[in-house]
């Protein structure tokens, strides 16, 4: 009888400066879970203390690859926007 694996619910990929984050609910349209928001916020410190990382993208695997806009911004005092600044509407802000 097979069994069942558990796949992650955020898959991450790190190459050249760029790290992807891909939210891996397909079924669930990639709804932020309490599993998801935790190992998001979990990538993100660990990325907000990486001095290569240049670039963060957020997508999602299956139909629903834009629900990153369910994710709370960084606030002025974390780590990544004092680093590098924050992309946001397509406009760069200051560090």
């Amino acid at each position: 009888m097979p069994t069942a694996t558990h796949q992650p619910v955020l898959l991450v990929d790190r190459a050249d400066g760029v790290v992807t984050l891909t939210l891996n609910r397909p079924a669930a349209m990639n709804a932020l879970s309490r599993e998801l928001r935790r190992a998001v916020a979990t990538a993100f410190r660990a990325i907000a203390e990486d001095a290569d990382v240049g670039a963060v993208i957020v997508t999602g695997n299956g139909r629903a690859r834009g629900t990153a806009a369910g994710l709370p911004q960084p606030r002025a005092g974390h780590a990544l926007v004092r680093r590098r600044g924050v992309q946001e509407r397509g406009r760069a802000q200051s560090r």
